[in-house]
């Protein structure tokens, strides 16, 4: 009983980490996850007891199904961004942020800060077309002097 809880949590955090991130490598790293828990488990399955087995599938489906549900999760808490307080979240996307804003930085581009504002339905996609269309259009002008 332990050992399926104990895999459906890790299922889960694996799941919500997936959800959360953007990051590229995060897909790859989830599939070897399932590919070693699953091929390890065909692997023994010839020398495990019918209790045993029963007891391996429990487990295998408590990891998937929880893994499911923490990607749901986490790209629902990503997207609504719940993990932000609200408050600098609709004063650093507003019209006209302070320059204390954590959007603001310079590690972030002003490409990401137009589409946060999308995302967050501060602007419209037209605006965002607009905004985005005159960042180019600025930036074509800078590269060209």
């Amino acid at each position: 009983m332990w050992l399926v809880i104990g895999l459906g949590c890790m299922g889960y955090l694996v799941g919500f980490l997936c959800g959360m991130t953007v990051s590229p490598i995060v897909q790859p790293l989830v599939a070897l996850l399932f590919a070693f828990v699953g091929g390890s488990v065909f692997v023994l399955l010839s020398k495990l007891t019918s209790e045993d087995r029963s007891l391996a599938g429990r487990m295998i489906s408590a990891l998937s199904f929880c893994c499911v549900l923490g990607v749901a999760s986490g790209f629902f808490t990503s997207r609504h961004q719940l993990l932000s307080p609200n408050r600098v979240v609709d004063v650093c996307l507003s019209k006209d942020p302070p320059p204390f804003c954590y959007l603001r930085s310079g590690t972030v581009s002003q490409a990401n800060i137009i589409d946060e504002k999308k995302r967050a339905k501060v602007i419209s996609t037209d605006e965002a077309y607009d905004e985005l269309y005159k960042l180019i259009e600025n930036q074509s002008k800078a590269g060209d002097q």
